[in-house]
């Protein structure tokens, strides 16, 4: 019989049979017993590692459906989003760094010419407080580094691939 079939009447578990353990599990009072349980020492008579012994893990890992997994699981798509977002960041810092130079030189050239200092928000380090703002001296100095650097390695490729074809 299971506990779940019984019914409670005033204070006392019944059951439809009235048999002696239905009697003993009426006269029983299981709030008392339940606060009576000390769980933690229950659990600390369970030898774990005996436990763990007895799992067969290879039968486990065999239940696996890998190829239905895999077909949940975009590898690709993940890829290239994991890339363009350390990429992205990388790319960010790197601008954000260029900004706040920026703003400094834009603030000691401001000082050395007695202009009006540079507004509070622009001052701040957030990316969204650069954020529409033109850029200044060391963004544009290393934006035009950045593309002599590749117009040369790219006029290179070109001469060398000219002279290549030229030597056939």
């Amino acid at each position: 019989m299971s506990l779940a079939t019984m019914r409670v009447h005033n204070g006392a578990m019944s059951d439809s049979h009235n048999g002696p353990v239905d009697r003993l599990l009426g006269a029983v009072p299981f709030d008392a017993v339940l606060r009576q349980i000390d769980v933690q020492a229950i659990l600390d008579r369970i030898d774990l590692n005996a436990l763990l012994d007895e799992v067969d893990v290879d039968r486990l890992v065999g239940r696996i459906d890998v190829a239905q997994l895999l077909e949940q699981v975009d590898i690709g798509g993940l890829i290239v989003e994991s890339t363009k977002g350390v990429a992205g960041r990388s790319l960010d810092a790197i601008r954000l760094a260029a900004a706040r130079l920026d703003v400094a030189l834009e603030r000691l050239v401001n000082r050395a010419l007695r202009r009006a200092p540079i507004p509070e928000e622009t001052e701040s380090s957030t990316r969204d407080a650069l954020q529409g703002r033109s850029a200044g001296a060391v963004s544009r100095f290393t934006a035009a580094l950045l593309d002599l650097v590749f117009s040369s390695l790219l006029l290179t490729a070109l001469i060398a691939t000219i002279v290549a074809i030229a030597d056939l």
